[in-house]
Protein backbone atom coordinates (compact mmCIF):
# COMPACT_ATOMS: atom_id res chain seq x y z
CA UNK A 1 0.00 0.00 0.00
CA UNK A 2 1.28 3.68 -1.02
CA UNK A 3 1.87 5.69 1.70
CA UNK A 4 0.31 9.15 1.35
CA UNK A 5 1.82 12.39 0.06
CA UNK A 6 4.22 14.11 2.52
CA UNK A 7 3.10 17.99 1.44
CA UNK A 8 6.25 20.46 1.10
CA UNK A 9 4.96 24.20 1.08
CA UNK A 10 6.39 25.67 -2.10
CA UNK A 11 3.99 28.77 -2.79
CA UNK A 12 0.97 30.28 -1.34
CA UNK A 13 -1.50 33.15 -2.10
CA UNK A 14 -5.21 34.41 -1.99
CA UNK A 15 -5.53 32.85 -5.08
CA UNK A 16 -3.34 29.35 -4.98
CA UNK A 17 -0.47 27.16 -3.84
CA UNK A 18 1.89 24.79 -4.63
CA UNK A 19 3.00 21.81 -2.60
CA UNK A 20 5.72 18.79 -3.71
CA UNK A 21 5.85 15.83 -2.47
CA UNK A 22 9.83 14.21 -3.23
CA UNK A 23 8.77 10.77 -2.65
CA UNK A 24 6.04 10.74 -5.54
CA UNK A 25 7.51 13.35 -7.45
CA UNK A 26 4.50 15.03 -8.03
CA UNK A 27 3.49 19.27 -7.29
CA UNK A 28 0.07 19.36 -6.25
CA UNK A 29 -1.32 22.81 -7.10
CA UNK A 30 -4.28 24.31 -5.73
CA UNK A 31 -6.17 27.03 -7.40
CA UNK A 32 -9.52 27.86 -5.54
CA UNK A 33 -11.60 24.63 -5.66
CA UNK A 34 -9.20 23.22 -8.60
CA UNK A 35 -6.24 20.75 -7.81
CA UNK A 36 -3.96 19.64 -10.08
CA UNK A 37 -0.82 17.30 -10.20
CA UNK A 38 1.94 17.56 -11.81
CA UNK A 39 4.95 16.10 -12.37
CA UNK A 40 7.93 18.27 -10.97
CA UNK A 41 9.52 18.87 -14.68
CA UNK A 42 5.92 19.52 -16.28
CA UNK A 43 5.22 21.75 -13.39
CA UNK A 44 8.23 23.70 -13.94
CA UNK A 45 7.90 24.32 -17.34
CA UNK A 46 4.63 25.78 -16.58
CA UNK A 47 5.59 28.28 -14.09
CA UNK A 48 8.38 29.25 -16.38
CA UNK A 49 6.04 30.08 -19.01
CA UNK A 50 3.59 31.63 -16.78
CA UNK A 51 6.06 33.45 -15.39
CA UNK A 52 7.22 34.67 -19.02
CA UNK A 53 3.52 35.53 -19.89
CA UNK A 54 3.38 37.39 -16.47
CA UNK A 55 6.42 39.59 -17.14
CA UNK A 56 5.04 40.76 -20.47
CA UNK A 57 1.38 41.18 -19.15
CA UNK A 58 3.39 44.02 -16.55
CA UNK A 59 5.14 45.06 -19.30
CA UNK A 60 2.34 45.78 -21.64
CA UNK A 61 -0.21 46.99 -18.85
CA UNK A 62 2.15 49.85 -17.63
CA UNK A 63 3.16 50.31 -21.26
CA UNK A 64 -0.74 51.02 -22.05
CA UNK A 65 -0.79 52.97 -18.88
CA UNK A 66 2.00 55.62 -19.37
CA UNK A 67 0.05 55.99 -23.47
CA UNK A 68 -3.30 57.01 -21.41
CA UNK A 69 -1.78 59.63 -18.95
CA UNK A 70 -1.96 63.02 -20.63
CA UNK A 71 1.21 64.33 -21.51
CA UNK A 72 0.94 68.46 -21.07
CA UNK A 73 4.13 70.79 -21.02
CA UNK A 74 3.87 74.19 -20.72
CA UNK A 75 6.59 76.95 -21.24
CA UNK A 76 6.40 80.58 -20.53
CA UNK A 77 8.37 82.68 -22.94
CA UNK A 78 8.91 86.38 -21.24
CA UNK A 79 9.92 87.33 -24.80
CA UNK A 80 6.88 87.08 -26.47
CA UNK A 81 4.16 89.51 -24.80
CA UNK A 82 0.51 89.50 -26.55
CA UNK A 83 -0.83 93.43 -27.01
Amino acid sequence: MKNPCQHHHLASSTLTNAFVCYECQLVHWRVQNLSLHFKVDEFLEIADTLSIAANKLRADTQTAKQKKQPFLTVVKNSSHRLN
